[in-house]
């Protein structure tokens, strides 16, 4: 069975939501089990991975000030010279990113990408990276909760629900190289915000019981 490795960094003096760790495993088990239901075939969610970065927001936004994937390369980066191993074959990873909301929006530090980008000798399974209001709605904080912190999220990307759809359609990507679906609807690769009403179109469903068989 394919895994899934949730992993939870935040910038150094920066902290976490209290629980984040629970709550960010079972919004990706319901996400697994929205899999199943349409599948018959799943991933198994690994305990998260947790980390503290060594540098702080305003460090890494100074280097990198239009390039948010810099600082998603360097977290990785920061991760395996723990002593994580980042390439492992039959695991996709995600990486939740919690940071300060800021002005510039979400500095590129959003979406998936091929693992090769870390080291690895593949591409997929790859590697997501959600770092904007949401991970704070998957942590399980309230739409006026985050508002109290500073983002201002639209209505579609405001509940858990929704974050959990943003989940489901990166795990798309992360599995397979479906496109985005390219007309309006309940596609997960499309109007994700709709989960778990959104469905998978057939090219996308045989596409991932291939990759999690």
């Amino acid at each position: 069975m394919k895994r899934m490795q949730t992993i939870l960094y935040s910038p150094k003096g920066f902290a976490k939501p209290r629980y984040a760790r629970d709550s960010i495993r079972r919004a990706f088990e319901d996400v697994a089990r929205w899999y199943w239901e349409r599948l018959g075939v799943t991933f198994r969610v690994n305990q998260p991975w947790s980390f503290v970065g060594r540098e702080t927001w305003s460090a890494l936004t100074a280097r990198w000030p239009q390039s948010g994937f810099e600082i998603w390369r360097a977290a990785m980066a920061d991760i395996k010279s723990r002593g994580y191993n980042l390439c492992v074959p039959d695991r996709g990873m995600f990486l939740i990113y919690f940071r300060p909301p800021t002005q510039e929006g979400g500095y590129g530090l959003g979406g998936m990408v091929g693992v090769e980008n870390f080291g690895c000798g593949y591409d997929r399974p790859g590697c997501a990276c959600m770092s904007d209001h949401m991970t704070y709605l998957l942590a399980g904080k309230t739409r006026t909760e985050i508002e109290a912190m500073g983002w201002a999220p639209d209505w579609w990307a405001s509940t858990r629900d929704a974050a959990c759809g943003a989940v489901a359609h990166e795990i798309l990507h992360i599995f397979t190289d479906a496109p985005h679906a390219d007309a309006p609807g309940d596609q997960v690769s499309q109007e994700w915000w709709s989960w778990p009403r959104c469905e998978l179109l057939p090219a996308e469903a045989e596409a991932m019981r291939a990759a999690l068989a």
